[in-house]
């Protein structure tokens, strides 16, 4: 995706990358001013983590996958993966209890608690939010 985006701008991988990473750090200093979770809300989804699986301070799980389509035309490069094939990049969010959860009307709503982590496999090479 970062090739096509800079392939799409008509600027460098490299130019991309920093432009990414500035704009996500940019994002993540606004995080406390519209994110919102109680201290106790976080500690709830930790504990039901840890008693699942005993892992510590997990506020969710998180996994992707891609689904195949056909080419839409047009703006062809947003929709190639690094596979060679077309696909949308579905990816989901989860606590210990999705379907009733309050993490399930946050993710609606675009809420993230701060102090908290999502797990996820080696394809998340995100360490720290």
């Amino acid at each position: 995706m970062l090739i096509a985006a800079a392939d799409f701008e008509g600027v460098s991988k490299t130019s991309a990358c920093v432009i990414v990473k500035q704009v996500t750090e940019a994002i993540c200093t606004l995080r406390n001013t519209y994110l919102h979770a109680t201290e106790m809300e976080l500690q709830e989804f930790n504990k039901k983590f840890y008693n699942i699986a005993r892992f510590l301070y997990v506020l969710g799980a998180i996994d992707c996958t891609h689904i195949r389509i056909q080419s839409p035309g047009g703006d062809q490069a947003y929709y190639k993966n690094l596979n060679g094939y077309f696909s949308w990049n579905v990816q989901t969010v989860c606590d210990a209890t999705f379907n009733n959860s309050r993490l399930k009307a946050r993710l609606v709503e675009r809420e993230f608690g701060a102090n908290s982590a999502l797990l996820g496999d080696s394809v998340y090479g995100i360490t720290h939010l």
